[in-house]
């Protein structure tokens, strides 16, 4: 499987570091796959839509036509705190993924739903499992070639184990859960990959406070953005090389993926993208 994420093609010298100690990280996934929850599995293809919400500034601008949509019968993917987002402005979570290891994240569940399918990373701190216990909970494993939990999970589901491609960020990684769920066509909401007046997420998230900015340059149009933006950028012109041709995506708002995205199918090429200057922090 061709994971994006292994070649950058923006500016490769551009690339943040873990965000969680490796040996953590390996300890984690040892324990979680030992808690025998059950794996995601392939669905056939079905007439659901999606919203996929992820947390770039932009979400806040979308709210009521979320929770439009959501009335008529779209289903809500929702990822990190964009679940407790969705629940304070109505557009309740029907799904909700996670990539991250730290363990802070367990505020983002802190009112977990019934109805909701909860997908987590198998690296996924302990700490969300246990917040998460006795709801609907699968496991699902990141794919990459040699990734160093790959014998891990071999031995223990005997070679028996789907990847998940998607890159170092949350938000492909939901779009192609959605797309194992059987689902092909997905609004897309909030993921900018950039700042908007100075913010980085439609919320308050200090964790990417004081965050080095960079000004990057896209087909004549300047964008403001840390460095994990600039790698999901990058990751982004893979991704979208690499789904199937039976995926519908729209984009809303006005962030770089958006522009990156539009320019793609209006000329059929990715726009020159420059990081051109470190500019400040936040």
């Amino acid at each position: 499987m061709y994971e994006p994420g292994s070649m950058y093609t923006i500016r490769d010298d551009v690339v943040p570091g873990v965000n969680h100690p490796k040996d953590e990280i390996l300890k984690q996934i040892r324990r979680n796959i030992r808690r025998h929850l059950p794996q995601v599995r392939a669905w056939p293809v079905n007439d659901y839509r999606a919203m996929v919400l992820a947390g770039g500034p932009t979400l806040a601008d979308h709210w009521q036509q979320i929770k439009r949509k959501r009335k008529n019968g779209w289903k809500v993917i929702t990822m990190n705190n964009t679940h407790e987002a969705a629940l304070d402005h109505g557009g309740t979570p029907s799904m909700f993924v996670m990539l991250d290891a730290r363990p802070h994240n367990a505020r983002f569940v802190e009112r977990p739903q019934a109805d909701c399918h909860y997908l987590l990373c198998n690296q996924v701190h302990p700490d969300v499992y246990d917040a998460l216990d006795g709801y609907n909970v699968h496991i699902w494993h990141a794919g990459g070639e040699n990734r160093p939990e790959i014998k891990i999970l071999n031995r223990h589901y005997l070679k028996r184990w789907l990847p998940m491609t998607g890159g170092t960020s949350v938000g492909p990684r939901a779009i192609w859960l959605g797309y194992v769920h059987g689902i092909r066509r997905f609004d897309v909401y909030g993921m900018d990959s950039c700042l908007v007046k100075d913010r980085h997420h439609a919320y308050e998230q200090p964790e990417n406070d004081f965050s080095l900015v960079l000004k990057v340059k896209a087909s004549r149009r300047t964008f403001y953005c840390h460095a994990w933006m600039v790698k999901q950028a990058d990751e982004w012109i893979q991704f979208l090389n690499v789904l199937p041709k039976d995926v519908q995506i729209t984009m809303h708002g006005d962030g770089l993926l958006t522009h990156i995205t539009q320019q793609i199918e209006k000329t059929g090429r990715v726009p020159k993208i420059e990081v051109l200057d470190t500019m400040r922090s936040d």
